[in-house]
Order: structure tokens, then C-alpha cells, then sequence
């Protein structure tokens, strides 16, 4: 009895094994797949799942992306950049306001460049969803607004006293 729990033991822990390897082997194509940043592929890999798009549909997308990427890479590099500049200005426990506030307006400006980036990369991709994917992303969107409000609501409760 105890043999064969020791070897149903060992078979769990190697399915177990083999289940993550497959896992981390489908977020590496996946992201290779999109031809970004890894955390870029798993998103959209998981967007294009959840709306299921059509391969026709990926394609569209995929070429969308890879034509926004000379717009978005540069901003990336300067936001990447940035921050080097704002670790170097604040190393070893240093602190000047104006340097520091300098280095900050230079990333929100960056920031704010993406944002507008990804919002119209944003756009192009809703004209290739049809009506029930429009629906689902719109649904998807406001569920993820009220996660975030019920976040900031949590978050902004004050500790009680004991």
C-alpha cells in the first residue's frame, strides 16, 4: 500500500512537471508569436483567446502591431532610459527636487505619448472585431474599471483604531 502511494506521489509531481513546462513553453511562442516584449505576447495571446478571434482576425492585429512598433519602440527606449537617469539621480540616498521633478515631467511626457499610441493602436484593432467581440472587450474593460475602483476603494479605507 505504501509502495503504490509513493509511486502515485511521484507520477503527480511529474504530470505536475510536465503541465508547467507545457504552460511556459505556450507563453514563449505566444510571445514570439506577437513579436513584442513577452508580457505583451501573453497579453494579447490571452485577449486573442478570450475574444476568440478568428486567425484572419490575429493576423490583422499581428500586422497592426508590428506597423505601430516604430512609434511605440522609441518611446519604450526613452521611458527605459528615463528611468536609468532617475536611479542614477537618486542612488546611494541622493535627493535633488529639481533634478528628480526634471527627470519625472521628461517620463510623463513619454508616458503620455504611449498612452496615445496605445489608444489608437486601440482603435484600429475594435474596427476588426465584430459586434459580439466589440461587446465582450467592452464588458471585459468595465469589469476591469470596477476592479480597479474597488481596489482604490479598499485601499483608501482608513485602519480603524482598536
Amino acid at each position: 500500500m505504501k509502495k503504490y502511494a509513493i509511486t502515485a506521489g511521484i507520477i503527480v509531481v511529474v504530470l505536475a512537471g510536465a503541465m508547467a513546462l507545457h504552460a511556459e513553453a505556450k507563453f514563449r511562442r505566444a510571445s514570439r508569436s506577437w513579436g513584442g516584449p513577452p508580457m505583451a505576447g501573453r497579453f494579447l495571446q490571452h485577449m486573442a483567446d478570450v475574444l476568440d478571434l478568428t486567425d484572419a482576425q490575429q493576423a490583422q492585429i499581428k500586422q497592426m502591431w508590428k506597423d505601430e512598433q516604430p512609434a511605440i519602440r522609441p518611446l519604450l527606449q526613452q521611458l527605459a532610459d528615463g528611468h536609468k537617469q532617475m536611479v542614477t539621480a537618486t542612488s546611494g540616498g541622493k535627493f535633488d527636487q529639481a533634478h528628480v521633478q526634471a527627470i519625472a515631467n521628461q517620463q510623463a511626457q513619454t508616458i503620455a505619448q504611449l498612452i496615445v499610441e496605445k489608444q489608437k493602436l486601440q482603435a484600429k484593432v475594435y474596427t476588426v472585431l465584430n459586434a459580439d467581440q466589440q461587446a465582450k472587450l467592452e464588458r471585459l474593460q468595465q469589469r476591469h474599471m470596477a476592479r480597479m475602483q474597488k481596489w482604490l476603494d479598499q485601499s483608501s479605507e482608513v485602519p480603524k483604531a482598536q
